[in-house]
């Protein structure tokens, strides 16, 4: 658009919109002809972004991947701007200082709480040490495989960048493995689904479904819950031919995605006839049959010819070893291994324990 403005002007053209990365300004001035570009949240993202470009600042810029989750999606619930990988953003005056006494940290999971509490600690000073027993990133590895989310694998590859110096061991943590031999453990062991007791359920998929070696093709699926996770899983799984029909104990889906995200979602879930069925409850599930128990019981009811069952029914807390390990050793659970929230509220809060240590 901005290239047919120029054709009918002599007045100076500015182009805008998704400027995240270095490619995008040169593409830009290349085939658009624009005289300049306006960026807006990946400033945001980086308040060094422009001097990164120029080489005038030294770093790698820290990608925004127009999630619209920290800053649009913040500021509608009242919360103020805010950024999903960027959390001194509204903490410009309180910068990170290094520590007075330097201390010896295990940080417990390379999922991006994990990681952003290990950057964290090392900016700070002090000595760090990072197990993860599987891969960095964690079950956020999963996030860029919904259909329109590519743009988050970004996140993930910067945060892996940054934690490059810092020692990785590749294990699960054991208490003797801490206990001794450090001063404190950050507690960054995630999450895991939750899976409700349901008669007769006995195998079930959940956002792992999504991995290419994973995505079924012209199946009946029924998505159990009916949250962000889910609904993306079902608007991924319709690309791929698949008949989808969505089960919700509540009144509404995706009531915990962004406004804009979910209005788009939910836009093509109608498109494509998926069946919704709120205020339901899977009450047990026979072979391809599940039956479904209502409020009203008069509207109970069943679904045939199910092939496959996803269960997002929501997440809780991984804090075993917490629990073992007890008060031998200092303990700072982060992310979703303190309470359940999005990259938001994780990065937040790795970034918040770690500054005060």
């Amino acid at each position: 658009m901005a290239k047919k403005v120029k054709e009918h002007t002599s007045l100076p053209v500015i182009g805008v919109g998704q400027v995240t990365a270095p490619t995008d300004i040169a593409t830009i001035f290349s085939e658009q002809k624009v005289d300049f570009i306006a960026i807006g949240r990946s400033l945001i993202a980086d308040p060094d972004f422009i001097g990164k470009y120029l080489q005038l600042v030294e770093g790698r810029i820290r990608p925004c991947s127009s999630c619209l989750t920290g800053c649009l999606g913040r500021i509608k619930i009242g919360k103020g701007l805010q950024c999903e990988i960027n959390p001194e953003v509204g903490r410009e005056l309180e910068p990170l200082v290094h520590a007075d006494e330097i201390k010896n940290y295990a940080v417990i999971g390379g999922g991006m709480a994990g990681m952003e509490a290990a950057i964290t600690l090392r900016q700070r000073g002090h000595k760090v040490t990072l197990f993860e027993k599987d891969e960095l990133g964690g079950q956020f590895n999963l996030a860029p495989l919904p259909s329109g989310k590519a743009s988050l694998q970004k996140q993930i590859d910067y945060l892996k960048h940054e934690v490059a110096e810092i020692q990785i061991i590749k294990k699960e943590a054991k208490e003797e493995d801490l206990i001794g031999k450090y001063d404190g453990v950050i507690l960054a062991t995630g999450s895991k689904p939750f899976i409700p007791q349901i008669n007769g359920l006995k195998e079930y998929k959940w956002a792992e479904i999504l991995y290419e070696r994973n995505i079924p093709r012209n199946k009946n699926v029924l998505i159990i819950g009916g949250g962000s996770i889910g609904i993306e899983i079902a608007n991924t799984l319709i690309d791929y031919g698949n008949n989808v029909q969505i089960v919700e104990m509540l009144d509404d889906i995706a009531r915990d995605m962004e406004m804009v995200s979910r209005k788009l979602n939910l836009q093509k879930l109608k498109k494509n006839n998926v069946p919704v069925y709120t205020n339901k409850k899977v009450e047990r599930i026979t072979d391809s049959s599940v039956f479904l128990k209502s409020k009203n019981v008069f509207s109970d009811f069943r679904i045939d010819h199910i092939d496959i069952y996803v269960v997002t029914a929501g997440m809780s807390s991984e804090k075993e070893l917490l629990y073992r390990l007890g008060n031998r050793i200092p303990i700072y659970p982060i992310g979703d291994a303190e309470k359940i929230g999005d990259l938001v509220s994780a990065i937040q809060s790795a970034y918040l324990t770690c500054k005060d240590l």
